[in-house]
């Protein structure tokens, strides 16, 4: 107690409320005679007295939420700074940019220099995103990193190559989620069988710009590939019959453009794939049994694999996946093979994330059916 520089009428009370803390005085102690020993006293009828108060200090520290979040987000760009260099040294040419191998060791220093300070030592982890601040959202420095970080979690995307993805995956709706588990089902099935030699280039050098596509693109030995979100351009069509039809510009779709989720390519064919799951509603599935079970596809998918089929250049099978029992092909007129038409093939994970035996072996026997067909 003698210890003690300064204490407040909390801090005391809070003594008060712990036995442990209460010490038993002399009778002829001085403490005895202060108001608080004659108030317990006369309450306990012991000389009683506390003997520990907690103190209070002032000083300075920079453990503060602000600075807690601007260390956890130079140490997120240092690990995702290092994972984008791993992947650069690993390429075998061709990168946009020749030069972003020394860019990444340059911006790699700064932040590494900043975290080298010694400021950063008495700063704790980050408990508590202080989203509401008016340091993070106003004051020089803490604004412009918190822009930065805001712009770093906008332009996250996809990619399975990509760190962090249980992270990002959190983010996204059951119906995209169902679609990316369908693409990396056909991805396993071509892995397993073919030699994947890379990923083509998704970045597009013209004279004015450089123009990003959407999707990915993956390349297997043979002149075999896999694409994600690949997208068919439509023809811009012509608006009278006296056109002369050698005249027209044919676009990848013979309409309007299409993007189907998933597209194998081989031998100047196409085989499409689209991922259904629009949710167990009454109004939006056809044949939902009473447990909630989708059963049959609907029947507008099935239009729709109509329209891929006909409409994109080289398509000679389009099939709905959905999370379903009832799997539906229905053969082109004089067809020999089942992949030449349309249909809904039931793919649905089971408890432990992985496709229903039965159901991936009916994907592989249409894929390998349509890449090992001769013509």
């Amino acid at each position: 107690l003698a210890m003690a520089r300064a204490t407040d009428p909390v801090a005391l009370l809070g003594s008060l409320s712990h036995g442990d803390h209460i010490a038993q005085l002399a009778p002829d102690h001085e403490l005895c005679t202060t108001p608080l020993g004659q108030a317990l006293l006369k309450r306990s009828g012991w000389t009683l007295f506390p003997g520990e108060v907690p103190e209070e200090r002032r000083y300075h520290t920079c453990d503060t939420h602000e600075n807690r979040f601007a260390k956890y987000v130079l140490e997120d760009l240092e690990s995702r700074l290092d994972h984008v260099s791993e992947v650069a040294r690993q390429h075998n040419g061709g990168l946009v940019n020749p030069e972003i191998g020394s860019d990444l060791e340059g911006l790699k220093r700064k932040v590494g220099g900043c975290l080298d300070d010694p400021f950063w030592q008495e700063v704790g982890p980050l408990r508590f995103f202080p989203q509401s601040s008016p340091v993070l959202q106003r004051r020089e420095g803490y604004r412009q990193l918190y822009q930065l970080y805001a712009l770093l979690q906008l332009l996250t995307r996809y990619n399975y190559e990509l760190f962090d993805y249980e992270n990002l995956l959190e983010t996204k709706d059951t119906a995209t989620l169902y679609e990316y588990w369908c693409f990396f089902q056909v991805k396993e099935v071509l892995d397993n069988r073919f030699q994947r030699m890379g990923t083509e280039q998704l970045v597009h050098p013209s004279d004015s710009r450089q123009e990003m596509e959407l999707g990915a693109c993956l390349t297997y030995e043979g002149g075999l590939s896999l694409c994600f979100n690949w997208t068919a351009t439509g023809s811009p069509g012509f608006d009278s019959a006296k056109t002369i039809l050698p005249q027209h510009i044919w676009g990848t779709s013979s309409a309007g453009s299409l993007r189907p989720d998933i597209v194998i390519n081989y031998a100047n064919r196409r085989l499409i794939f689209d991922a259904k799951n629009k949710g167990i509603r009454s109004d939006a599935l056809y044949g939902v049994q009473e447990n909630g079970t989708i059963s049959k596809p609907k029947p507008e998918d099935l239009i729709k694999m109509h329209a891929y089929r006909d409409a994109i250049n080289g398509s000679q099978g389009a099939f709905a996946l959905f999370p379903g029992i009832e799997s539906r092909l229905y053969p082109s007129h004089g067809a020999t093979q089942q992949w030449d038409g349309v249909g809904a093939l039931a793919l649905r994970p089971d408890t432990s994330g992985r496709p229903e035996p039965c159901q991936i072996r009916n994907l592989k026997a249409l894929i390998f059916g349509f890449i090992e067909y001769e013509l």
